[in-house]
């Protein structure tokens, strides 16, 4: 039925608690989150997420404070890797997975999450300072 469908794919809200997934055979979730992350979502094939992709090329940003999941076709990731991926956690995704996993409404999209792997932001990306882990943000800040 329809209404499981839209149950399946429900996106995040703030305040919620982000679930753990596997990233690789190895790593989960979880685990990359620490102190706290931000997490951003993009594909190529989309306008706004090519906006995005020259900002993070723009931004001085620690390792750790930062995951990037791109979705690309496979003639683009290897330049999108060489460029971007010293600078923080690059991973190539699918569409399936940005939905089943991330539940993004849309790209780009950015969740912080705080230690308790709660989402604190949610919404969509917008500037070069929404990549800056050290700003800080309005507890529950969401349009």
């Amino acid at each position: 039925m329809l209404k499981d469908i839209l149950e399946k794919y429900k996106p995040y809200k703030t305040g919620d608690r982000m679930q753990d997934f596997l990233i690789d055979e190895r790593t989960s979730f979880h685990r990359m989150v620490g102190d706290g992350i931000i997490v951003l979502t993009i594909s190529t094939k989309c306008a706004a997420c090519l906006e995005t992709l020259n900002d993070l090329q723009e931004v001085d940003v620690s390792k750790k404070g930062l995951v990037v999941f791109i979705e690309c076709d496979d003639q683009e990731y290897p330049t999108i890797h060489s460029v971007l991926s010293e600078k923080f956690n690059l991973i190539r995704i699918d569409h399936a997975f940005l939905k089943k996993n991330l539940k993004t409404p849309g790209v780009p999209w950015i969740y912080r999450i705080d230690e308790q792997l709660q989402i604190i932001l949610n919404r969509n990306y917008r500037t070069k300072d929404d990549l800056d882990i050290r700003n800080k943000v309005d507890i529950y800040e969401h349009d």
